[in-house]
């Protein structure tokens, strides 16, 4: 009765925040510019309020702008990062989303409902896991559910266009295309190396999120939880915890961090001390054995299935924040 209602609340999470991320993301594509069109003008942001010569205002305080030259001007005008960024449509209209205090709490609030939904998934797997389930049963979803939400995150971190971006991509793209027989000739198509920012997102916000959303509503439980008073009160948790970072958070500019995604820390962290195929193999056996460890009739070994998924997130995030 306990695991139930544990499951019921993590259900109730994971359903909540899926919403919330679907509205927010909407929100954000709005003004979010899907392209890898190059831009050759500079980004500004003033810093103080700019005035031309005769003392006419050119830019408010806090106000961004494109500029092929700087004119003469009294004021503090401060280009958005160094001389190294390649300035591309999707990056310049991000950092200005990023700039802009709803903007900013936009984006903290989406990606807080990527995390609990992510969390949620795994809290639900792992119950899954440690209470055993059988091939072909609706509770093996848990696997294709927790893969997809993985794999819409990490598209979602490529879509700032910046550097970091740009090599989350880049390692992903070669990562699964090249190391995982079969699955990786399906994907190469779809994911080919330095894909257009509009392919990724249409990938992301379309077609991933809704065969998410459509995992979600098949491998919903029949209780209480998935009514729309569960969702409601769901949505509710990423909503403050997103309202909480983002006001407490000073307004990215672009992001310089290397850190991933936290649920990728642990394959990138793997990366950077692994050749790709160890790494490969390592994901390979470890899920490979979360997923075996569900089906065996001794509790103990599915326990261990459990903590096998679990323990993934737990050194994903501490390798993020310590890394």
């Amino acid at each position: 009765m306990h695991k139930n209602r544990i499951e019921q609340l993590l259900w109730m999470v994971g359903c909540g925040s899926y919403v919330v991320a679907v509205v927010t993301g909407a929100i954000i594509a709005l003004e979010y510019q899907p392209s890898s069109a190059p831009v050759t003008r500079r980004l500004f942001v003033a810093e103080t309020v700019v005035t031309d010569l005769t003392g006419d205002t050119l830019v408010r305080q806090g106000e961004w702008v494109m500029l092929d030259s700087v004119p003469p001007h009294h004021g503090l005008l401060v280009p958005v990062a160094d001389s190294a960024v390649q300035w591309n449509a999707a990056l310049v209209s991000h950092a200005q989303i990023a700039r802009q205090p709803y903007g900013a709490l936009l984006i903290a609030i989406h990606q807080t409902a990527t995390s609990a939904l992510i969390a949620a998934v795994a809290g639900i797997a792992a119950l899954v896991v440690a209470g055993g389930y059988r091939l072909g049963s609706r509770s093996a979803v848990w696997l294709p559910l927790l893969l997809l939400v993985l794999m819409t995150t990490w598209i979602g971190t490529t879509l700032p266009a910046d550097r970091r971006a740009a090599d989350a991509y880049n390692i992903g793209q070669s990562f699964l295309t090249e190391n995982i027989p079969i699955v990786g000739d399906v994907l190469a198509p779809i994911l080919t190396p330095d894909a257009d920012i509009s392919r990724r997102f249409v990938l992301h916000a379309i077609w991933s999120a809704s065969l998410l959303g459509l995992l979600l509503w098949v491998y919903k439980p029949a209780d209480a939880c998935c009514r729309l008073r569960g969702i409601s009160l769901g949505a509710v948790v990423p909503v403050v915890l997103g309202l909480s970072v983002g006001l407490f958070s000073p307004p990215a500019l672009i992001h310089q961090q290397s850190q991933p995604h936290w649920s990728l820390g642990a394959a990138f962290a793997m990366l950077h001390h692994l050749p790709m195929d160890a790494t490969m193999l390592v994901c390979v056996l470890w899920w490979g054995g979360a997923f075996a460890t569900g089906i065996s009739a001794h509790r103990w070994i599915r326990c261990v299935g459990a903590a096998l998924v679990i323990g993934w997130f737990v050194v994903g995030a501490v390798t993020t924040i310590v890394g």
